[in-house]
């Protein structure tokens, strides 16, 4: 009689401990999974930034292309009235 009231706080001693022993397990998966997350959270915020850089050159060189193509057809037209015009002014 004596060994039962032992062994039932052996029982729950080792219920604790296996207890203790999953929440320390928990705690390395939670800890993991945050150090995971944040480097994914590093890794994409970087990769914004490339983007944004990407972007605005990409954006740039359009911006110029088209310029460069609206200047052209500007001065093509210019030549074209200019010639007209001294073609005028000759006759």
């Amino acid at each position: 009689m004596t060994d039962a009231p032992e062994n039932l706080v052996l029982v729950h001693l080792r219920r604790l401990e296996d207890k203790v022993d999953k929440l320390a397990r928990n705690q390395v998966e939670l800890h993991q999974a945050v150090t995971t997350n944040l480097q994914y959270t590093q890794r994409l915020g970087a990769r914004m930034g490339e983007l944004r850089d990407d972007l605005e050159v990409m954006l740039k060189a359009e911006t110029m292309g088209a310029s460069l193509s609206w200047r052209r057809e500007l001065e093509g037209r210019i030549e074209a009235l200019e010639s007209e015009l001294l073609s005028r002014s000759n006759h």
